[in-house]
């Protein structure tokens, strides 16, 4: 029988870690890759509701007046020549397609480039 003394010595430094994931700057860019990520799902008429459009850490502000009624679908019939997959509550439709994973590794690239 052999036996083995194994150590393991852990070099994270959770304060630098902590720092990074409550930073404003990674919120921001997640708000970013966000909005980049739905942006196929969201109405495209004249272009006005994307464009207007207030990023902030963690936040997407859509401030066109109207941006309720496409967000909530109502009596709605989205034009699909602009963003074929259009539709009510674009966030939810790109989560049933797998986009918030996508948005995951990002951050997580982010992350490791900081750390």
């Amino acid at each position: 029988m052999i036996i083995t003394n194994i150590t393991v010595i852990d070099k994270i430094d959770i304060s630098k870690v902590l720092k990074e994931i409550n930073s404003p700057a990674l919120w921001t860019f997640a708000a970013n890759d966000w909005y980049r990520l739905i942006s196929p799902y969201t109405p495209y008429d004249t272009g006005q509701l994307m464009q207007n459009v207030t990023i902030k850490p963690g936040e997407i502000i859509y401030e066109e007046p109207y941006a309720v009624y496409p967000y909530n679908g109502e009596h709605m019939n989205f034009k699909k020549d602009h963003n074929p997959k259009a539709s009510a509550r674009w966030d939810q439709r790109a989560i049933q397609e797998k986009q918030d994973e996508k948005l995951t590794q990002a951050v997580q690239g982010y992350i490791n480039n900081k750390l």
